[in-house]
């Protein structure tokens, strides 16, 4: 008898729904205009703390940040776009804490900081729905997004008068992809 896993039954789903998509996309290419292009842009990647946590790290700060990735635009009629993406994108925070320490009476900055980056492969599917005829218009799009984490880092640092680095550290994302 052959027992199929969870993990085995899930990523069967997530294929068919993914030869799904292909085929719909496919359909709709053949019979329309198909616009191709890249994207590209600087985000300030940051997280929402919960009170809990809030109190615990209360200075969570964005980094910099950046994504890239190809877009594909189907025409379907009276305005209405199906735009699939597949793109990289880097997301992330950094907390910081810091004090003066009184030598000499001289005051010293003493201070850690801690950076996570985590690096995803994302395919946002879109319905889009344009305004206007001209070369600029206006658009509304919306649609789900799905996500694969890549990579992780921890990176810690101290600071005495000069910069320490403590960590730097792979994160294991197995367990949550």
């Amino acid at each position: 008898m052959n027992s199929i896993t969870k993990e085995e039954k899930h990523m069967k789903t997530s294929v068919k729904w993914m030869a799904l998509a292909a085929f719909t996309v496919f359909t709709f290419a053949a019979q329309a205009q198909v616009s191709l292009g890249l994207r590209g842009g600087y985000q300030m990647a940051n997280i929402n703390a919960t009170k809990g946590l809030d109190a615990l790290a209360p200075d969570f700060k964005t980094i910099d940040a950046f994504s890239i990735g190809a877009v594909m635009e189907v025409p379907l009629g009276y305005g209405f776009n199906f735009q699939p993406e597949l793109a990289y994108s880097r997301k992330g925070f950094s907390i910081q804490e810091s004090t003066a320490l009184d030598l000499f009476n001289i005051p010293v900055p003493v201070g850690v900081e801690a950076l996570s980056r985590f690096d995803y492969l994302e395919a946002p599917l879109l319905m889009k729905y344009k305004f206007g005829d001209g070369r600029v218009n206006a658009y509304i799009a919306a649609g789900p997004t799905f996500g694969y984490a890549l990579d992780g880092q921890l990176i810690t640092r101290a600071n005495a008068l000069v910069d320490i680095k403590l960590i730097d550290t792979d994160i294991d994302l197995n367990a949550i992809n």
